[in-house]
């Protein structure tokens, strides 16, 4: 009878000891950081249109955690962003495309934003961005992809 007295005292030290031990990490998930394992693809600003906007719009959210990949291109006032959310924050995800949106169009105040977390316009604009790198597309033609890609975007919507 006496080792049962101590018995439900050790464990419920144990337990306190564990739960203590495992509450004090603290979750670095919610501050922008820098992700090095992030690709980003810089364009020119010299070639067949300026995409300065374009990178400054992928800069600005590789340094968000959830962000696990950005493709983003501009033409004539209008700025095409592509996201793609890491695997375990796919769950909030409209509340992180929304929040992302509104982190765009408030630096981009001149220009007309749409954003996606489709993976199918993340292929996309994937190969939007390597034809305006490699300069193997006339204006019209980017003009021509954006409009589609647009109308593809806002039907996910």
């Amino acid at each position: 009878m006496k080792q049962n007295q101590w018995l439900l005292p050790l464990i419920s030290m144990m337990l306190l000891i564990f739960l203590l031990a495992s509450c004090t990490k603290q979750d670095p998930t919610y501050e922008p950081t820098n992700n090095p394992g992030l690709e980003l693809t810089k364009l020119s600003d010299k070639g067949i249109t300026d995409q300065q906007p374009a990178d400054e719009a992928k800069q600005l959210l590789s340094q968000y955690e959830e962000v696990s990949g950005v493709r983003a291109v501009n033409h004539n006032g209008q700025l095409l962003v592509a996201i793609d959310i890491n695997h375990g924050d796919r769950f909030s995800l409209k509340h992180l495309e929304k929040k992302f949106r509104g982190k765009i169009e408030q630096n981009f105040p001149e220009m007309k934003v749409t954003v996606s977390t489709d993976q199918k316009l993340l292929f996309e604009l994937k190969e939007l961005e390597n034809e305006i790198a490699n300069e193997s597309i006339s204006k019209k033609e980017i003009n021509d992809r954006m409009k589609k890609l647009r109308k593809l975007m806002k039907e996910k919507t």
